[in-house]
């Protein structure tokens, strides 16, 4: 009995040490859109990140079985942020906000499995402006 408690004990820990995992996104590379660590045969699971040359923070998300999933944060190089995004198994679901380098919130939008539902946009001042058409864009 104590053996299998053991065995059980140990397994968790590997596990949870599993997805205690963070590597630097130069570590990764994509295969067939899914996330692996380099020479590595498993589709990556845990933290990456980013950091500019400089030091400060640039990006840092999560993958489950190699896909974004959960929070995904990048920052400016001043250290305001640029964007988040939220993941639901490689797509974006949820909230997803842009700022401008002066801190001002530049866009927010509402995702449901990739497609933006909803939308609302200010100038650097947060004055609110006119979503973007695709009109714009042509």
């Amino acid at each position: 009995m104590n053996k299998v408690l053991l065995f059980v004990f140990l397994l968790c820990s590997i596990i949870g040490l599993a997805q205690d995992r963070i590597v630097s996104s130069d570590q990764l590379e994509e295969k067939s859109d899914v996330m692996y660590v380099i020479g590595e045969d498993s589709p990556y699971t845990g933290k990456s990140f980013t950091k500019y040359k400089t030091g400060e923070k640039g990006m840092a998300g999560n993958y489950v079985n190699g896909l974004k999933d959960g929070d995904w944060v990048w920052w400016y190089q001043n250290g305001t942020k640029k964007k988040f995004v939220q993941y639901s198994k490689g797509v974006k679901n949820g909230q997803t906000v842009y700022w401008y380098k002066n801190g001002q919130k530049k866009s927010e939008m509402i995702f449901e499995n990739d497609k933006n539902i909803k939308q609302m946009c200010w100038d650097e001042n947060g004055n609110r402006i006119p979503n973007p058409t695709l009109e714009q864009f042509r």
